[in-house]
């Protein structure tokens, strides 16, 4: 699923089909990397609710007290919560990245084009003098 920020015209208007993305507090969507939590510093879950006439828009609740359907935003009209992972990663984080990347790498690896260079490794000189082999080893 790909997400879609919205211009200020862009949210007042209501497309069928187009994904949104809606703070479950009403402030609107949020740049990557924005705060969408409960004011204490905490990031809250993103569930995907879907609207009849609007198409489905996504909403941060707490886990706790996210409700199976609320009033559409745009339109008013009862929108239902589709059943899914709610979304916990926060959006640009270090796991979140080392999870997309993961995720990536499944279906679009990487091209080698030569094998990796193997580290140089000093021999052990071995002396060619038969009195050597005479000495004790470690």
């Amino acid at each position: 699923m790909s997400l879609t920020l919205l211009s200020v015209h862009e949210r007042s208007r209501c497309v069928p089909g187009g994904p949104r993305i809606r703070s479950g507090h009403g402030s609107g969507p949020r740049p990557t990397g924005g705060r969408t939590g409960d004011g204490r510093g905490n990031t809250l879950p993103l569930y995907e609710f879907h609207c009849q006439d609007c198409g489905p828009i996504e909403r941060h609740h707490p886990m706790a007290t996210v409700p199976d359907d609320e009033p559409c935003p745009e339109c008013g009209e009862s929108m239902r919560r589709r059943v899914g992972a709610p979304a916990l990663g926060r959006i640009g984080s270090p796991a979140m990245r080392a999870l997309d990347d993961a995720a990536r790498s499944a279906h679009e690896p990487a091209v080698v084009n030569s094998l990796p260079g193997s580290p140089r490794t000093r021999r052990t000189p071995r002396s060619a003098d038969p009195r050597h082999r005479k000495l004790p080893r470690p």
